[in-house]
């Protein structure tokens, strides 16, 4: 699961976010032991949530 952390982002940039991280997020997710949780951060970070 991936959730995007709060922030001041327009609905555009939040997608622009995403499409620009999609391929990090896949090989984080395909590395991860389920279940897992990441935050993403609007400077582009993808953090674990423990």
């Amino acid at each position: 699961m991936f959730a995007l952390a709060s922030g001041n982002a327009s609905a555009e940039d939040t997608a622009r976010l995403v499409v620009d991280l999609y391929p990090k997020i896949l090989r984080k997710a395909r590395a991860a032991n389920p279940p897992a949780m990441f935050s993403v951060t609007l400077a582009g970070g993808i953090n674990p949530v423990r």
